[in-house]
């Protein structure tokens, strides 16, 4: 299994996606919450996520890409997990 997970997502398959990484022994070390979605299901995630101590990144626009993905590469991830983008 992998140890170092990134969950991109929103809402409850984003939630259950954290939860079950969690008790898989593979919690995540980070969330990726989308720039073009706001509401409860992106603020939940995002609440989610703080509660847990994960840092959370928003998705960027393309014109913001590169700085987005040295942070992304800055977590070393194992998996990429990535839900309705």
């Amino acid at each position: 299994m992998p140890s170092r997970v990134i969950v991109f997502g929103y809402g409850e398959p984003a939630l259950a996606a954290l939860d079950t990484f969690a008790a898989l022994s593979a919690p995540p070390v980070a969330v990726v919450v989308p720039g073009n979605r706001t509401g409860t299901p992106s603020e939940r995630v995002r609440a989610d996520a703080e509660r847990r101590g994960l840092p959370v990144l928003v998705q960027p626009t393309r014109q913001a890409l590169a700085p987005f993905l040295d942070q992304v590469r800055r977590l070393q991830p194992d998996f990429l997990f990535v839900w309705s983008y």
